[in-house]
Order: structure tokens, then sequence, then C-alpha cells
């Protein structure tokens, strides 16, 4: 059977032939540009394919929309549910065939053989849809829908773990400027410790002149007052003890202790320059008062940049945490998205064993088909075989040739495909206007002739229709039919003989076994035939001896194959 059937213009089939090639290459049979055989008008052989085919693809240009035959196969087509449409130009409502515009149709008109292309896929979902059975399409379907749905699931985790990539890229940033401002916090407090340690030398300079000054005030000071006693003529009169005291006491400094050089120098000074050394004093005491209060500006700010300090290791511990629990989730994502991407792997590969699994059941189903044609072309065989055997004498209505073939006129018929030259006679037998027919032996083919001369050729038998038979009791001629119910082989004869209620045939089967009422297992032919005694209803028997299986019958015809021996009722 045709998968796909190419209906055009034989002026497009260069445009054509890109998308048979693709279609091929898929592994469709595609009807498009065979000859017809000799014996079969080119009328009937359109028709058997275009019957035959699962689908059929009507090719529109300007060339094929006038062309009669591209728009009655078309209408053919679309009657029988078959018909797909291709545009190889655009057309206008107009230019298209009357009845066929609203048929969806593919435009081709750019495709350049791209098979990933918008109007090629919508093309390949038209004939998939046509060619796949449905339980292997809805299959299809469901893993489809399966993997759309991983796809997106893994978009979504995608998506999620771009989110928390850049979450992790802000936190380590933030990280990064805390951590800049962390150690800017410790330069400034190592600067402010160092500033700290400069004012405090500073300080302690300043007490320690502070203090020298003060004893030297102090030094000064008595000098000023012993120099104010000296001068001032009531007190030395009021007072001359305390000038007896005094001389006493400078005399003993002067004899006993002399003073040292720096408060003899500070007692000239005070001496001299009171009022200045007091402002010198009165300033080193204000510098001093500066440098502790600098100082103590500098400690603030260390304390400051301590706990700046304090509060950059808060945020850099809080930024780590985060960081970690970030990774942590990037690590959750990745496995899940390594998870959903096995799922979706997974998928495809049941996607695409479902496909194995789809092109293996349109094998076998095409296998099926076959065998039900043929089991059907034999059941109707049969029914037209449904008269008891010709009597004992009457000649077989063709004469076998074997190595023989036949030469006629080529408008006669091309019979097909057959298993076997009784095939073939078989369907010669079946026209009333078949006189000859010869059967290929080597490619299994049948041709029939109404008119026709034989030639030696070995790898042919032939067969010519012998006049009609009277029969012996009724004296009336044997339909074909009939008459091809009693065909023998080729090369081995049938023979009969008689056995109790029936006519045993030997190497004779019932109707290609087709359509039997009841089987059963028997050990030989006798106990067939005593089953089928035992059935009032069954009138013939067939045993097949490479099996050992018992075949009975209400009605049927009879043909030649040695493995069966077969019995009718008397």
């Amino acid at each position: 059977m045709t998968d796909i059937f190419f209906s055009y213009s034989s002026a497009d089939r260069e445009r054509v032939r890109p998308v048979r090639d693709a279609l091929v290459a898929q592994g469709f049979e595609v009807f498009w540009d065979q000859e017809v055989p000799s014996g079969l008008d080119w009328d009937s052989w359109i028709r058997q394919h275009l019957a035959k085919c699962k689908c059929a693809m009507a090719f529109w240009s300007a060339a094929s929309v006038a062309s009669d035959n591209v728009r009655h196969e078309a209408v053919v087509a679309k009657q029988q549910g078959k018909l797909i449409s291709v545009l190889l130009e655009s057309l206008t409502a107009q230019q298209f065939p009357m009845g066929l515009y609203a048929q969806q149709a593919a435009n081709l008109a750019d495709w350049n053989g791209d098979l990933n292309h918008k109007e090629w896929r919508k093309l390949r979902r038209e004939y998939e849809a046509k060619l796949i059975p449905t339980w292997v399409r809805q299959q299809l379907d469901e893993l489809e829908a399966e993997l759309v749905g991983e796809r997106a699931r893994r978009d979504g985790v995608e998506r999620r773990d771009k989110t928390l990539q850049a979450q992790i890229a802000k936190e380590a940033q933030a990280h990064q400027d805390l951590k800049r401002e962390f150690d800017k916090s410790l330069d400034e407090v190592a600067t402010a410790k160092a500033n700290l340690v400069e004012l405090s030398q500073r300080l302690d300079e300043a007490n320690a002149q502070i203090s020298a000054s003060a004893r030297r005030i102090e030094v000064a000071k008595s000098a000023a007052r012993a120099a104010l006693f000296t001068q001032n003529p009531i007190m030395q009169f009021g007072s001359i003890a305390a000038v007896v005291a005094t001389i006493g006491f400078w005399t003993y400094h002067l004899i006993w202790s002399a003073p040292p050089a720096s408060q003899q120098g500070s007692v000239q000074e005070a001496a001299l320059l009171p009022v200045a050394v007091t402002d010198e004093v009165r300033r080193k005491i204000e510098e001093a008062e500066q440098f502790k209060k600098e100082a103590e500006r500098q400690a603030n700010l260390a304390a400051d940049a301590d706990t700046k300090r304090q509060s950059a290791e808060k945020l850099a511990a809080d930024a780590d945490s985060k960081r970690k629990v970030a990774e942590d989730g990037q690590q959750r994502l990745k496995l899940e998205v390594q998870r959903l991407s096995t799922a979706a792997a997974d998928a495809d590969s049941k996607r695409q064993a479902a496909e194995k699994l789809a092109a293996d059941a349109d094998a076998k189903r095409k296998i099926v088909e076959d065998e039900q044609q043929r089991l059907a072309a034999a059941l109707r065989a049969a029914r037209q075989l449904q008269a008891p055997s010709a009597p004992a004498g009457a000649k077989a209505p063709f004469e076998i040739k074997l190595n023989m073939e036949a030469r006629g006129d080529p408008r006669d018929s091309y019979l097909g495909s057959v298993t076997s030259i009784n095939e073939c006679q078989l369907k010669c037998a079946q026209s009333d206007k078949c006189t000859t027919f010869s059967f290929n032996k080597g490619n299994k083919t049948c041709y029939s002739y109404s008119n026709a001369q034989l030639v030696p050729i070995s790898a042919y038998d032939s067969g010519i229709r012998q006049s009609p038979q009277t029969s012996i009791q009724s004296g009336t001629p044997q339909p074909p039919a009939q008459q091809a119910a009693t065909l023998p082989a080729a090369n081995q004869p049938a023979s009969t003989r008689a056995t109790g209620l029936f006519t045993i045939h030997i190497n004779t089967e019932v109707g290609h076994n087709v359509g039997a009422e009841y089987s059963a297992d028997a050990e030989s032919m006798d106990d067939c035939e005593k089953m089928c005694t035992a059935r009032s209803r069954c009138k013939l028997f067939s045993y097949n001896k490479m099996t050992k299986k018992c075949y009975q019958y209400f009605s049927a015809g009879l043909t030649p194959n040695p493995q069966f021996d077969s019995g009718v009722r008397k």
C-alpha cells in the first residue's frame, strides 16, 4: 500500500521532487512518477493507487489548477478524507479550483529544503496525522506534552537559578564593599591610634613644660616678694626680725647652699621679667588644653572607627551567612536542573521509543493489511467456488503451459502480485474476458489477456482457457468459478477416492482455509472425517497434513494445495 500519493502537473515535476526526496528520506513510500505497467491503462492504474494510498497531496500552481486530472484527483481524495493541499506558488481565491479553496494548505513557495521551516512543519503535522495510527499519535502527544512540561519546569528552574546568581553577585558585591569599608575603618583606627600616641607624647611634654613653668613661677614669685620687701622702708622698720631672718636665710643659701644654675637664672628672669614669664606660662597652659582636647577628639574618632569596624564585621558575617545560604540554594538548583535534564532526556528517549514503536506498528500494520487483502481475495474466491467439485472425467478450464509466456494486446489487464500460479489462474477464471494468463515465477506477478500467443520463456508459466465442458450428470455447461474449483496443481493433479459418506480429494484445500466454521486438532484425516460426520451442519472438511489441524465448513469451494486433503459430503 502506498503511503502518499502525489497529484501535480508535469510542468511542476522538478519543484515537487525535493518534497518527494524529503519524504522518502523519512521512510515513506511515495507514488509520484511511476510508469504504467504494460497491460494496464493509465486511468485504472491511477485510480488503483489513489484508492490504496493513505493520504494524497495535491500540489497547486497555475499549471496544476488548469489540469483537469489534478482537479479530479483532488476532489476524489477530498471525498475519501485523504486530501492535503500544498501551494507551490501563491494563488488567489479566484485562481483556486472551486470547492477546494477552504482546504488548509501549506505554502512551500519559498521552501528551500529546510526541515525546520514553518510551513514544512505545518505540512508534516498534516501528513503525520493521516499516516500515524490514532493510538500512536495519542502516545506521542502525551509524551510531547510531558516533554513540554519538563522543559517549562527546567526553564523555571533556570530562571530561578539566574535570579539567585544575581542575588549572589549582589551579596558578593556588598561583601566586597563592606570589606573595603572595614579595611578603611581599620586604617582609620590605626591612624587614630598613632595620632593618639603622638598627642599623648605631646601632652606629656606639655605637662612637663607646665610643671617646669610652674616651678619657675613659684621661684619668680618668691624672688618678687623678697625684692618688694627690701624696697619698702615701712616693712623694713616694721619687721627687723624678718629682715634678720631673711638675711640669715639668704646668707645660709649663699654660703652653704648655692642654688642651682637653673634656679639662679629663674630668679634673675623672675626679677627682671615677671610679667613675660607669666604670659608664657599661660600660653603653654592654653596649648596644653588644646592638645588635650585634640587628644580627646582623636580618642572619640578611634572609638567611632572601632564601632564602625565592629558593625562592618557583623555585616561581613551576615553577608557570609547569606552567601552560604545562596550557595546552598544554587547547589540545590543545580541538582534540580540535573534532575529535570535527566527527566527531559528520559522523556525524549521515551518519545523516540514511541516513534520507533509507531514505525514498527506501521510496518506490522502494512504486513497485516497486505495479508488481509490476500485473505480477502481468497475469501472472495472461496465464496465464488461454493459449488461441489466437478464430476470425474471433467476437464479443467485451463491448460497449463510450463516455461511459456503469453504475448498479447498491451491494453489488457495487469492482475498484480500473486503467491502462486494457482492464484493467478483463479484471478483469470473470475473474468469472462480472460482467455490466457501468464505467471512470472521470478517476481510473482500475474498478467491476463483476451487474446494472446505463447512464446517459450523459462521465467513464465502460462494457462489457456479451454471451452466450457458439459456436465456428465446434467448436460449443462459449468460456470468458470465452478470449473476453477476443480483445478489441479500445475505439476501434481489431485486424486479422489470414496470413503463412507464423503468423497475424498487428495492434495486439495477447501477455500484456502478461510472462514472455517469449526476447527480442531486431529491425528489423521480419518479422525477429521469422523468429526465432520458427527456434525450434521458440516458439509466439507480440510485436513492440514503438516499442522494436523481439521477445518470444517458448511459451504466452500475447492482449490489445489499439496498440504491438505479434503472431503465433500455425498
